[in-house]
């Protein structure tokens, strides 16, 4: 379980998040929403380490993970190399994060997410859709114990979604994982633990 007490962080005089607190259990799925600047990428950016609170801790309890690893998702497709292939970008991403994993995986992946016909295309090639579901396979491909996906569901079609859906409620149950979903769409095709609202 990841448990978030007492957090609080400011940029300049705007406060941003104000003594949030949150138990997320694993196993689950969680939708975080709300308006523009209500701190919703702000929290998954403090949960994953990017950005740093002034104020409050996150926990952890060991039973949910000796090692615990995070993915964090969002639109932005910059971090991609356009002049390479998909496959090529995947196997890329993979040895910057030095994983272990076969190579295999990456076909594996693909196939799940019906995409293998888009590895041998240019990553700059692919459709606004293709690109974010590309980024959600490049998470997922780093099997982290916590998921967070920030608005990374926004160029999805419907069948896309109902197959990520389909994936990641597999992704949690199975494997004791946590998914945190960002996203100002509430009627997204997903079993939500809860819904957080944040204001």
């Amino acid at each position: 379980m990841l448990q978030i007490c007492d957090l609080n962080k400011s940029f300049g005089s705007v406060k941003v998040i104000n003594n949030f607190n949150k138990d997320f259990d694993s196993g689950c799925i969680y939708l975080l929403t709300g308006p523009n600047g209500s701190g919703k990428t702000t929290l998954l950016k403090i949960i994953r380490g990017l950005v740093k609170s002034d104020k409050g801790e996150i926990k952890i309890e060991r039973s949910f993970s000796e090692k615990l690893t995070y993915s964090y998702v969002d639109a932005n497709n910059r971090s991609f190399l356009h002049r390479l292939s998909v496959k090529e970008n995947l196997r890329y991403f993979m040895a910057l994060n030095k994983s272990d994993r076969p190579l295999e995986k990456i076909d594996q992946c693909a196939d799940v997410f019906q995409a293998g016909g888009l590895l041998e295309k240019m990553f700059s090639e692919l459709s606004s859709g293709q690109m974010q579901l590309i980024s959600i396979m490049r998470g997922i491909l780093e099997e982290p114990m916590v998921l967070l996906l920030d608005e990374a569901l926004v160029n999805l079609d419907k069948k896309m979604l109902n197959i990520v859906a389909t994936f990641l409620e597999n992704f949690v149950s199975k494997q004791g994982r946590l998914v945190i979903i960002c996203s100002h769409n509430t009627n997204l095709p997903f079993q939500f633990k809860e819904v957080i609202e944040l204001s």
